[in-house]
């Protein structure tokens, strides 16, 4: 298998599997060792795997150090602890270098060896099976934390040259990414200046246009790179409407715009004597944030004005028609950083304070269910092993049908599934939901290879057809924030003829396998999918190219007038009962089922 051959070249994914072999080996020698005489060798070598991770770790930590924080119980509360990088990463690794020291334990019953010998396999097994999965996420890693942030940077781009999977589908130009960013990346280097360095690796990561390539950080340095990236809070934000019109929401009543007569509705028709939709559509939307990277250009079209309310300097001409419908220019001075404003607003129009049942279910209506996915996750075990049952799920897609079964009992009609926020997982999760709205046996994805430009399907994954719920009026809710497995689950069911897909914004757009990630000195590190997710043509299945158009496309996009802005964007709008999208599809299935 391709993701094998792959992830043997990496010496800590051979020390793993060669820790599991041994082990096994050393089960079964135990007896014959014991008669031969061989006893004190025998107990020698079972602590070469233990051995052998404690090399591992001196090699980890001399190309650099890294600690991140854990959170973990302290009495009622919680606190952080720092925990050693390796040690997140590779705990099954690390756990399977025990195992063999339970053959020391002095048993001297037949019955007792053997049943301990069981158990030691039985957890072999289990760390096998998800040392897989531990390896397979970070199969490329890179540690460069000891190294200057330039040459870490330097080094980030030569290792996504060759490691990115979509470096050609989407015609990266590393050369000149290079050039652009090195210099100044020295520059923050020189002034010591960790806001500015995150910037830079924000506004680097953004010009792949792919939600997976992320750079994370922490603490100070995440909240000086969104101060120095959201601009100024000039006491207003900036949203369009479907009908092209701009308007101003979360106006603070104590701020500038307010005070000179912008109140939550009020049409804004220039920025900076910039025509609105003119100087919204030259915004990029930058932030260090998981799931700000636009794929899909149309969904960040959405954003800029968003991000458009925060460019400025210490004060901005704005334009705005007043209750008559006059235009009025006012000079808006800064009040500091937009950072808090901005998250906000984000966080509104993705409605993201959603904190739900993953695969819980509701009636929200007399006649209309809900199904609320927030990841493709279900239980760990039984998931993994559908995965390598190539996407053969019956318990996932009983379960399901069972809560759905519940829901007709109290009068489901139609049902809503909502996808927004859909932080991925393991595709075939997504997969045997689906399955029970076909009854027709299809393909559902290629895990392929990669060979320069070109790509090649390695590993079949199919739909294996239910069909219980074929004829369900059903509406899938997404949005921008719906990505990676949580988009081939929107792909899957917007396939079968009783689905609507819908939303604000379309999907992500973004689809490939993770597993890249260069660590650089201070909280920073670089994320970037290194294995293709292909369709049945062979080529990335969902992820948009150069192009940056949506290969998701909306069945139904779900309009936005002024009192749905207003709406949407409340200063009390986080009653998770006021929600204009759900409310949306909920009538729409009314009217079209009634």
């Amino acid at each position: 298998m391709h993701y094998f051959l792959e992830m043997f070249r990496n010496p800590t994914v051979l020390l793993g599997y060669g820790i599991l072999l041994y082990t096994f080996i050393m089960v079964l020698l135990r007896q014959k060792a014991e008669v031969k005489g061989h006893k004190v060798l025998y107990r020698i070598a079972l602590f070469l795997p233990l051995a052998a991770v404690l090399v591992h770790c001196c090699f980890f930590w001399l190309p650099g150090h890294r600690f991140v924080h854990k959170i973990v119980p302290d009495g009622d509360s919680f606190r952080a602890v720092r925990w050693p990088l390796n040690l997140k990463l590779y705990p099954h690794l690390y756990a399977a270098a025990l195992l063999p020291l339970i053959l020391l334990l002095p048993l001297r019953k037949k019955l007792l060896r053997v049943l301990i010998s069981c158990v030691l396999c039985i957890a072999l097994g289990y760390c096998a099976l998800f040392q897989q999965f531990d390896l397979f996420m970070y199969s490329k890693l890179h540690n460069y934390t000891r190294l200057s942030w330039s040459e870490g940077f330097r080094r980030t781009v030569a290792d996504m040259r060759k490691e990115y999977v979509l470096g050609d589908w989407k015609q990266i130009d590393y050369d000149l990414l290079l050039e652009t960013y090195l210099p100044q990346v020295r520059a923050a280097e020189q002034a010591n200046d960790p806001a500015a360095f995150g910037a830079l690796l924000s506004d680097f990561t953004y010009r792949f246009y792919d939600q997976h390539v992320t750079v994370n950080m922490n603490g100070d340095d995440s909240r000086g790179t969104k101060d120095l990236l959201a601009g100024n809070d000039y006491g207003l934000t900036l949203f369009t409407l479907t009908d092209g019109e701009t308007i101003a929401v979360l106006v603070s009543e104590d701020g500038d715009a307010y005070a000179n007569g912008i109140r939550n509705g009020t049409v804004i028709t220039a920025w900076d004597g910039v025509p609105v939709r003119e100087a919204a559509a030259s915004v990029a939307c930058i932030y260090p944030n998981y799931r700000m990277q636009f794929a899909v250009r149309e969904n960040e079209d959405i954003y800029r004005p968003l991000f458009l309310s925060g460019k400025g300097g210490d004060t901005v001409r704005v334009t705005y028609l007043d209750e008559d419908g006059a235009e009025q220019t006012v000079s808006l001075s800064s009040s500091g950083s937009a950072r808090l404003r901005l998250s906000m607003a984000i966080t509104d129009l993705k409605h993201d304070w959603l904190d739900t049942e993953n695969f819980g279910t509701k009636m929200i209506s007399d006649t209309c269910g809900y199904l609320r996915i927030i990841d493709e996750e279900y239980q760990k075990i039984p998931d993994y092993i559908a995965y390598l049952r190539k996407g053969y799920y019956p318990r996932l897609t009983n379960d399901i049908n069972q809560k759905l079964e519940q829901l007709k009992a109290q009068g489901m009609e139609t049902l809503v599934i909502d996808l927004r926020n859909n932080n991925g997982g393991l595709h075939v999760i997504g997969g045997a939901v689906c399955s029970l709205f076909t009854e027709e046996k299809r393909f559902l994805m290629y895990g392929g290879q990669r060979s320069g430009n070109t790509f090649r399907g390695i590993i079949r994954y199919d739909f294996f057809p239910d069909g219980r719920w074929k004829d369900l009026p059903v509406v899938v809710l997404v949005n921008q924030a719906t990505m990676s497995a949580g988009d081939s689950t929107a792909l899957f069911l917007g396939q079968n003829e009783n689905v609507t897909l819908m939303g604000i914004t379309a999907s992500s757009g973004v689809t490939q396998s993770i597993g890249g990630i260069c660590y650089l000195s201070g909280s920073f590190s670089v994320r970037y999918p290194v294995y293709p997710i292909l369709g049945e043509d062979n080529l990335p299945m969902i992820d948009t190219d150069a192009s940056r158009e949506n290969r998701i496309p909306l069945d139904h996009v779900i309009p936005v007038d002024k009192d749905a802005a207003l709406r949407i964007f409340s200063q009390e709008s986080d009653d998770e009962t006021d929600d204009y999208e759900l409310e949306y599809a909920m009538q729409y299935l009314q009217s079209a089922n009634p």
